[in-house]
């Protein structure tokens, strides 16, 4: 008998059956039928009648389903069937190749699902004018992302795509968690987008690591990374690198001693801040600027608590300003807040000295 004869006495015995089937009676003699058809058919000619169709997408399903346990090498021939189907707009039966590829839980293809999965609804998310519908694919995008980041579904290669999907949907923490095995492995991009994306308090470590890891590929030359390294330094409190790198932006810009001067007394080097101030005002040839740069010598010693050694710096200056009122002011108030008299008074009579010239 030939499968066309079968076909013609099963259509016949149905025509003739008087009780109308349940929808489970057809699905199990579908399912048996396709069986007949698995064994006896050629299994090309099957894929190419299942993949090609375009209405009925439950019974394929059924088919796909026996299939897989008959089978299971076929795996990776349903996988691109389900790419092209959604590249066809077929979305009923990729939906479907999708739910029944999930049952194989197989490891290989884990991550080739949710890639289609996550396609297929972002596909389904443009075609639509719904905000309503629209809100609620994106919300099944964000478990998929979520899902493939807990379950480590990501590979190296294609972590970047992931990437991209997660800032699709603003989901920057996971964005960044995507990134990790790139910046770890001192990929460029991934490495500067962790040190701009990584914001929150607590991952301020993994910001320095990646702007530290970025300096050493720049061989510590990049005044952008060292400026961004400095600022990180200082938001970490950590001084003793903050200065390091300071001092190498100031060996090649001259314009970072001020502030480097200002970092050592922050970080409660007293006396080096003020001798820093001290070699500012000598090297500048600006009368403001030099009167500024020896009253932070003074102020960042009298901060510091070392009154007898900021008395003696202001004493060793006074005289060139006595035609400042300014500064002699300034520094018998200097004086007076620290209740040194006898060095106010003097100040005073030279003053007097100067006025009667």
């Amino acid at each position: 008998m030939s499968l066309y004869d079968a076909g013609e006495e099963i259509a016949e015995i149905h025509a003739n059956h008087k009780e109308v089937a349940s929808s489970k009676e057809i699905l199990f003699i579908f399912s048996v039928f396709v069986f007949i058809l698995f064994i006896l058919y050629p299994k090309t000619m099957l894929h190419k009648q299942v993949f090609e169709e375009k209405s009925n997408y439950e019974l394929t399903g059924v088919y796909l389903e026996n299939m897989l346990r008959l089978e299971p090498e076929n795996i990776s021939l349903m996988l691109a069937t389900a790419k092209v189907s959604l590249e066809n707009g077929n979305y009923d039966l990729t939906k479907k190749l999708i739910s029944v590829l999930r049952k194989s839980e197989s490891s290989q293809i884990a991550e080739e699902l949710e890639l289609l999965d996550y396609r297929l609804l972002k596909t389904q998310a443009g075609y639509s004018s719904d905000p309503e519908f629209i809100g609620e694919i994106k919300e099944e995008m964000a478990v998929v992302i979520d899902h493939v980041l807990q379950k480590q579904l990501f590979s190296r290669e294609s972590a970047l795509v992931w990437y991209g999907y997660a800032m699709d949907l603003s989901m920057e923490k996971e964005a960044l968690a995507f990134l990790r095995p790139l910046y770890e492995a001192g990929d460029l991009f991934a490495l500067e987008q962790c040190v701009y994306m990584a914001t929150e308090p607590q991952e301020l470590k993994t910001r320095l690591w990646c702007v530290e890891k970025l300096n050493s590929l720049f061989g510590g030359e990049s005044q952008k990374w060292l400026n961004v390294a400095y600022t990180l330094y200082i938001e970490d409190k950590n001084y003793e690198k903050a200065l390091q790198t300071l001092a190498k932006l100031a060996e090649t810009d001259p314009d970072y001693n001020e502030e480097l001067a200002q970092l050592h007394a922050t970080a409660g080097d007293f006396v080096q801040s003020s001798d820093m101030f001290i070699s500012l005002y000598k090297n500048c040839d600006d009368y403001k600027t030099k009167k500024r740069y020896l009253l932070k010598a003074v102020e960042v010693l009298v901060g510091g608590g070392l009154n007898d050694r900021a008395i003696k710096l202001a004493q060793s200056y006074e005289e060139r300003y006595l035609k400042d009122e300014d500064m002699t002011v300034k520094f018998i108030k200097l004086y007076l807040s620290m209740d040194r008299l006898e060095a106010a008074k003097k100040l005073s009579v030279k003053l007097l000295k100067e006025q009667e010239r």
